[in-house]
């Protein structure tokens, strides 16, 4: 399953911290670069883009970055959670400047 040193790798397995509906659209991306469940539900969208981090997955984190980046800010309405999750995960992670202006953005409109 696994090609390195990690724990995963010896033990032939993993744990990921998703929800099922996260482990699904996990698996579309991964499969087919499908981010319609990240785009139907914010809450898919960041589970997504914290994977995409934890697990230094790149084109999982710059379209989920491009997903919150993209929606109108009605997408936003009542998503308060979404938003202060969102927010302070811009603050622990380089390279999230424009995703948490957006954030920011949003919060104030």
């Amino acid at each position: 399953m696994f090609q390195t040193d990690w724990k995963e790798a010896n033990e032939s397995e993993s744990n990921v911290d998703l929800t099922e509906a996260g482990v699904k659209a996990f698996l579309k991306f991964i499969y087919y670069s499908d981010v319609s469940d990240a785009v139907r539900k914010a809450e898919v969208a960041l589970e997504l883009l914290e994977a995409g981090n934890q697990y230094h997955i790149l084109s999982l984190e710059t379209s989920m970055q491009d997903v919150f980046l993209q929606q109108p800010t009605v997408w936003f309405k009542n998503k308060v959670e979404i938003l202060l999750q969102l927010f302070l995960l811009t603050l622990k992670v380089d390279g999230y400047d424009q995703l948490k202006q957006r954030v920011v953005s949003v919060m104030k409109s």
